[in-house]
């Protein structure tokens, strides 16, 4: 009779997937050894086979892979040789078929198959299993002989590697014939959003290295315990490098994700390679088992190879923002590869591609970027959305690359009253609570296991009747916790935020401390803080000074009037707009705009105009303008003083366009006197101070203003450089280290083009952070005080940008004979203050060049090199000698390199000789200590004659 069939699933359950994992491991390095040569038979997965492993008697030790969909064919000599034997009803299977019905991806099931022979008379011989499949797994025969009418079993273990229906046919070979058992199952997600690493293409002696992270899904801690690998090349490290870590970094408190560990890929043999990864926790249970397959392609041949197996967005709820992703690439070949495309299939409105062609260029250490996939959730609407292909293509075919793409959107939200969350800060309303009532809009329970207010507003704020955690169903409404707002002082104002911490990531939700009061901003710096100060005017002279009514409030704020109360004034609305600004940035129309009610909506400001004529008489005048809101009533005071006559400066203002640190404008300050009397003028100073500008007078003299003309007072400077110093966005000193990194460059080294991306990148890093903070503009008022008149005000500007030393950007040559030459000219200038040392060469001379232009074939060529114009006259060579006896560097002998002095030109000539009819696009590039990297675009087609 048959082994009794009763044993510890549990046990085994443990023990065969070691087993497993270790054969696996055995079978990939010793597949002719003495252990396949005994008497027991085993199925092991690699890849898309099923491999079986005979016994010695009917094989000869041979390890035979089981091609899909042919299982039959592959054991004709079996048949053959039991060709009296056919297929029967003395074998019966118990179950007849197997359903694992829903099982997580990663997290194997096992069930046992009972065998019976029914046959009276006849042994019943099991042969083997084979089939075609990579979800279901088979172990050995608890009896390879089974007597008549006894019986055996062997089990079947579902290991589901993706989401969805898998169903598969095992062909079970016996003496008696061969049978089908039909096997079923249904991936599910992984309740630790684990997933296998499947489809990994890496070439040879590179490593892939993916980070491991787990879910805890659960209401107490997860303890990892361990973790090994199957494959003797795959390893594991810490996420961190480290060769310990402390216990703690295993732990992963409740509903939390954390990286927990890197698997370590080295592709030393060019091969399919299949490993597995196992996983033990505290939560380990037999349903709990993590067994992670990971199936990496080792490849030698030359081409493009992405870093990544899959794009994986991660979990995103519909609100949250888009989630983008940089598309990674390595070229192995030898010659630079033309990536002309980079799409998305099946097509898909939640993808965006950001990527134009360019080449990428043979580097067998680094990954370059290509592009940016971005994904948007609320755009997600369909399942299918949720997975694809991002394809990858090289210019004429030559590559094509697939990598797929997944992203897990929940569709919902943690819905509230965001009233609730703004808070009015006056002193009758201290004290109060709010209820935070949450509807979870999800289809599924949210878990809120943890709520946080910063550290910095606990003393305005705090958390009450929260018990953790707080479980809400789907489409239910619960009061989580309640808010209580206790504040300390009147007229706080402050954004914070409140944190909640759930099973479906972290939910933000801003909390607002708001006033109600307005800000006002004049766009004349003050003379006396919150005063409006004309200075002095002449009698029934018209002046204009505009200002901004900021609402930095949640809610509307409502204008009841606007009231100067000095005779000749008037208010006039200019426009509103959104944000934290305080300059409109269009003209507005006002026509339908209702004065007596105007409502400036929350985070806008509003610009107004006050437009006032001095009395017709001399004196000092002062009032009051009232700005009234439903929070506040506001009182400007409004001030001036008039005078038998009038200054004016010419121009009107002060205009400095296009400045940079390097180039230190000045302007010739006139200013026009209708008073009677001579007068001195006794200081000029800036309002607000700002160091950037400054007033030289003529010749340390005595400045007299004379009735009734223009009279020169002196020159109004601009120097952004004595704000920024040594650290400005463009200049580069020679004779700092970065300065002395950049001159070694030169020479036109490999390591020029990394220093130059560097540098620049650095620089144009601060002229961004200029624009983003409108730090670009500088406004000053100029105050001048005189013997007689004091207080007299005009304004100067100034606008700080991006040099080129360039006049023009684009040179196109004329149509041009294959063979001949067509010659062009530019001109590079020194625009600044300061010298600027130049280097002038053409792309195809720079070293590894990482730029967004393809590299042609044919070159550009600067014609003033000596090897094209060896006239001894030809200044070129003397300004490379120059330079490397001044700076003590060698440039490279095919650019032309020079100092040139401020305002100096030089002129430069560019051929272009083709040698076919195909249209080129380069660049001529200049380094230089100004921008660090210049360019001009030259374009060009040759032409066949006829």
């Amino acid at each position: 009779m048959a082994r009794g069939t009763c044993h510890n699933r549990e046990k085994m359950s443990k023990e065969w997937f070691h087993f497993v994992i270790l054969l696996h491991t055995f079978l990939q390095n010793f597949s002719l050894t003495s252990a396949i040569e005994s008497h027991n038979q085993a199925f092991i997965q690699t890849d898309n086979h099923l491999t079986y492993i005979g016994d010695g008697r009917d094989f000869n030790g041979i390890p035979v892979e089981v091609i899909p969909g042919e299982p039959i064919n592959l054991i004709s000599r079996i048949e053959q040789e039991n060709k009296d034997i056919f297929k029967s009803n003395t074998v019966k299977f118990e179950p007849s078929w197997l359903d694992f019905q829903q099982q997580p991806v990663g997290m194997p099931i096992m069930q046992q198959v009972l065998v019976q022979n029914t046959d009276t008379k006849n042994n019943l011989h099991l042969l083997s299993i084979s089939g075609s499949t990579v979800h279901f797994h088979c172990s050995f025969f608890q009896e390879k002989m089974v007597p008549p009418g006894g019986n055996t079993t062997f089990d079947v273990v579902f290991l589901a590697r993706q989401e969805g229906n898998v169903e598969n046919t095992l062909y079970i070979h016996t003496s008696h014939g061969s049978f089908t058992f039909h096997v079923f199952g249904v991936g599910i997600p992984n309740p630790y959003r684990l997933r296998p690493y499947l489809g990994a293409k890496v070439p040879l002696n590179s490593s892939y290295s993916p980070l491991i992270k787990i879910h805890n899904p659960h209401g107490s801690t997860l303890q990892i315990l361990e973790m090994f690998a199957s494959e003797g090349d795959l390893h594991l490290e810490l996420p961190t490098g480290d060769l310990d870590a402390p216990k703690n970094l295993w732990e992963i408190p409740p509903y939390e994700t954390k990286a927990v560990m890197k698997a370590n890929f080295v592709g030393r043999v060019v091969n399919n390679h299949t490993a597995f990864i196992r996983i033990k926790t505290n939560q380990e249970q037999r349903s709990h088992l993590l067994i992670l397959p990971v199936e990496v392609e080792v490849s030698s041949s030359p081409g493009i190879y992405s870093p990544s197996e899959m794009i994986d967005f991660g979990i995103m709820r519909t609100l949250d923002d888009p989630a983008t992703v940089q598309l990674k690439l390595m070229n192995t070949g030898s010659k630079p590869m033309h990536i002309v495309s980079v799409s998305v299939s099946p097509p898909n409105d939640a993808i965006n591609i950001e990527f134009r062609p360019t080449k990428l260029q043979p580097d067998i250490v680094r990954h370059t970027t290509i592009a940016h996939v971005t994904f948007k959730a609320s755009k997600a609407l369909h399942p299918k959305q949720m997975l694809g292909k991002i394809i990858v293509k090289s210019k004429n075919g030559e590559q094509k690359i697939i990598i797929p793409y997944q992203a897990t959107v929940y569709h919902g939200s943690l819905a509230y009253n965001a009233n609730n969350t703004h808070f009015f800060s006056a002193r009758d309303r201290w004290n109060y609570t709010r209820f935070m009532t949450f509807t979870n809009t999800f289809n599924f329970t949210v878990v809120v296991y943890n709520v946080s207010i910063p550290s910095l507003v606990k003393q305005y704020f705090s958390i009450l009747n929260f018990t953790k955690p707080v479980s809400i169903e789907s489409r239910q409404t619960l009061t989580a916790f309640l808010l209580k707002f206790h504040p300390n002082d009147t007229q706080l104002h402050f954004t914070t935020y409140l944190t909640l911490y759930t099973n479906a990531s972290q939910f933000v939700i801003p909390i607002v401390v708001y006033n109600g009061l307005l800000q006002v901003i004049p766009h004349r710096p003050e003379k006396y803080k919150g005063q409006f100060d004309f200075g002095t005017m002449g009698m029934s002279e018209t002046r204009c000074m505009t200002f901004t009514l900021r609402n930095d409030n949640p809610v509307d704020v409502h204008i009841g009037e606007i009231t100067p109360d000095m005779n000749g004034t008037t208010v006039t609305f200019l426009g509103m707009e959104k944000g934290n600004g305080t300059m409109l940035t269009r003209e507005h129309n006002t026509s339908d705009v209702d004065y007596n009610w105007l409502k400036i909506s929350p985070y806008h400001f509003a610009v107004f105009s006050v437009n006032l004529t001095a009395p017709d008489y001399e004196g000092i005048f002062a009032s009051d303008m009232l700005i009234t809101t439903q929070f506040e009533d506001i009182w400007i005071p409004v001030t001036l003083r008039t005078s038998d006559g009038s200054l004016n400066t010419i121009p009107e203002k002060l205009i400095f366009e296009r400045v940079f640190p390097g180039k230190n404008p000045y302007k010739v300050l006139q200013i026009y006197s209708s008073f009677r009397d001579f007068m001195e003028v006794t200081s000029v100073s800036f309002q607000p101070s700002d160091t950037r500008f400054y007033f030289e007078p003529p010749n340390n003299e005595r400045i007299l203003l004379e009735p009734f003309k223009n009279n020169i007072v002196g020159n109004i400077y601009f120097d952004s450089k004595r704000e920024c110093k040594e650290d400005c966005y463009v200049g580069l000193q020679t004779n700092t280290p970065a300065g002395q990194q950049w001159l070694s460059g030169l020479g036109l080294d490999k390591e020029v083009a990394d220093t130059d991306q560097y540098l620049f990148t650095r620089l144009q890093q601060k002229w961004d952070k200029l624009e983003k903070s409108e730090q670009n503009t500088a406004n000053v008022t100029i105050e001048i005080d005189t013997s007689e008149v004091r207080g007299f005000l005009f304004s100067a500007q100034s606008h700080l940008h991006w040099p080129s030393l360039f006049r023009k950007q684009k040179i196109k040559f004329p149509l041009t004979q294959i063979g001949n030459t067509s010659v062009s000219d530019f001109i590079v200038e020194n625009p600044g203050n300061v010298p600027v040392l130049i280097q002038i060469l053409p792309l195809s001379l720079y070293p590894n060049p990482q730029t967004i232009i393809e590299l042609l074939s044919q070159r550009y060529d600067l014609l003033d090199l000596e090897q094209y114009n060896p006239n001894p006259q030809n200044p070129v060579p003397g300004f490379r000698k120059h330079i490397e006896s001044t700076l003590g560097v060698k440039p490279h002998k095919h650019s032309i390199t020079t100092v040139l002095q401020p305002g100096v030109k030089v002129k430069v000539r560019v051929g272009f000789q083709p040698r076919d009819d195909i249209s080129r696009t380069s660049l001529i590039l200049i380094r230089n200590n100004l921008t660090i990297i210049d360019a001009i675009v030259v374009q060009g087609q040759g032409g066949r004659g006829k």
